[in-house]
């Protein structure tokens, strides 16, 4: 296990890497010509985009509602709204964009649902978001490919959505996880190996109810397409001329690198 010394410098190095990076982006800004892009969009652009983005997050949180009402844990719609938005909140501050995750759980929990119960609804949610998106990136890839022409964007679309189903089957793979699990605990991981299995009961909790499974991946479809036609209907209101194939093709792209947990 790291000693809290050695926790606190990775926590200090995922920080100064977060603000490198950021000072990297905006150094590359020209906040004159970026303000003068922003007076161009009207204010109804504004106000259009936030009702859509509302739109999708109740497209969340019913593909969320529907995971835990096939557990048997009927929550109201209107507190896990609000659920929602407090982890959307804390993602945009919490290492990766998955940091709201935990604080979802955290709630969860707090209203008396199972430990198990509450990561298996909130990681089948992520997972098949996650593996939706990056199908229509390969989707894009294919059907776009005159426009990039690009051999490598095939490579990492295919390896993101190889190591993504490659882990989702180890995690919702009884056999698989005992198996990783012995492994663990002859290391002497025991702890690790724990969080491990507890992780994976929650996941198959979830295998057993095929019909919720079929309503998630529709309502992420949906959720998934109302993101990316975001970003892309914004880009037109600041004048790019950019095809959509290219939001479709790059959005699961950035969103994959964005688990990363710097």
């Amino acid at each position: 296990m790291p000693t809290p010394k050695k926790k606190k410098l990775l926590i200090l190095l995922k920080v100064g890497i977060g603000i490198g990076l950021l000072v990297l982006l905006i150094g590359k800004i020209d906040f004159e010509q970026f303000k003068e892009r922003m007076k161009q969009v009207p204010l109804q652009s504004y106000l259009l985009g936030v009702a859509i983005y509302m739109g999708g997050m109740a497209i969340r949180t019913l593909r969320w509602k529907l995971l835990l009402g096939a557990v048997e844990e009927r929550l109201p719609l209107s507190m896990l709204i609000r659920f929602q938005f407090i982890g959307t909140f804390f993602n945009q501050f919490l290492p990766t964009s998955v940091g709201g995750d935990g604080v979802r759980v955290y709630f969860l929990c707090r209203e008396k649902v199972s430990w198990e119960k509450a990561v298996g609804s909130v990681l089948v949610e992520r997972i098949v978001g996650m593996l939706i998106l990056v199908l229509l990136g390969l989707i894009a890839a294919v059907a776009g490919y005159r426009l990039y022409q690009n051999n490598w964007i095939y490579l990492i679309l295919a390896a993101l959505l190889i190591i993504m189903v490659s882990g989702t089957l180890v995690l919702f793979s009884g056999r698989v996880a005992r198996l990783i699990v012995r492994v663990m605990n002859k290391l002497g991981l025991t702890r690790p190996s724990n969080v491990f299995n507890r992780f994976s009961e929650g996941l198959r909790i979830s295998r057993s109810h095929p019909p919720a499974l079929i309503g998630v991946t529709l309502l992420s479809f949906a959720y998934q397409l109302v993101v990316i036609w975001l970003f892309y209907y914004f880009s037109r209101q600041l004048g790019m001329t950019l095809s959509i194939w290219y939001f479709l093709l790059f959005i699961p792209i950035v969103t994959s690198v964005s688990q990363v947990p710097i």
